[in-house]
């Protein structure tokens, strides 16, 4: 059962642990990819053949749909690790409404954005990160502000798709 409004604090715990066991996910695949083909360890997806860079960064991809949108949406039910953590979890009405707000979430607040436009980058031979990397800091900074600074704190994806953050009561 939902109880009340989530603490700014308790919403920022929750946004670090989902934002770096996420980055870690869509990073990973990088790491031993390069590793083990270059020997060195990096996150220079660039330095892999065209074909094995296009597989490597679809891997990423997978991940970070999943531990963004797959579990919260179809294992957790409204709740990332970082929100189960914190004992919080996402209020929606509608399961479409708690799938489009995860979508909208991870391409503005993850590092989906970052993977996306490497893959983009690679199978277009256009520098795509850089134009993602702005839309992205754009999206993040309005959410961040409306989150900090509206009465309801609520991000631009929670007043699209009519979601929020409550907590859960304790039973």
């Amino acid at each position: 059962m939902m109880n009340k409004q989530v603490s700014l604090l308790r919403r920022a715990i929750s946004f670090v642990v989902d934002l770096y066991l996420g980055s870690l996910l869509g990073t990973l695949p990088i790491s031993f990819a390069t590793y083990f083909t270059i020997g060195e360890m990096t996150q220079n997806v660039f330095l892999l053949e065209k074909g094995f860079a296009i597989f490597v960064l679809i891997i990423s991809l997978i991940l970070l749909i999943s531990y963004y949108v797959i579990i919260p949406c179809y294992v957790l039910k409204g709740q990332t690790l970082g929100k189960k953590l914190m004992d919080i979890c996402i209020v929606y009405e509608q399961h479409n409404s708690l799938i489009k707000r995860q979508i909208l979430f991870m391409l503005a607040l993850t590092s989906f954005g970052s993977v996306l436009g490497a893959l983009l980058s690679i199978m277009s031979g256009y520098d795509c990160i850089e134009i993602l990397s702005d839309v992205t800091m754009s999206i993040s900074l309005v959410a961040v502000v409306m989150i900090l600074f509206t009465k309801s704190h609520l991000g631009i994806y929670d007043k699209l798709f009519k979601t929020s953050i409550q907590e859960l009561k304790k039973v």
